[in-house]
């Protein structure tokens, strides 16, 4: 696991974001531990968060920042990056929000 900057969206927003998905897009993958508290918003630009507002987990998705600045991204899919720019955007723990993996013993 690692800990990374993640774009946080609500279901409707990950709904909105996948609507651009042109063979190039986002999978956000939902925050699924029980409690996993708050993150610190790190985006200056994030509509209805200030810098250092706190950010709530539960329930929400998260697709990595890195789209923001990917150069196949920004060429692909220049709707999707525009529309992600505005969300707030946290440096978080995988650990901390997304429950381990089951391998399957089969």
């Amino acid at each position: 696991m690692a800990i990374q900057n993640y774009i946080i969206l609500n279901a409707a927003q990950k709904t909105a974001g996948m609507a651009f998905n042109d063979g190039l897009g986002i999978d956000p993958r939902p925050v699924d531990t029980s409690t996993p508290g708050v993150a610190i918003n790190l985006n200056d630009n994030a509509v209805d968060y200030d810098a250092g507002a706190a950010v709530p987990l539960a329930g929400n998705f998260l697709t990595p920042t890195r789209i923001l600045n990917d150069p196949d991204h920004i060429a692909e899919v220049p709707g999707l990056v525009g529309y992600l720019a505005d969300k707030p955007y946290a440096l978080i723990d995988d650990e901390m929000v997304f429950a381990p993996q089951v391998e399957d013993p089969i």
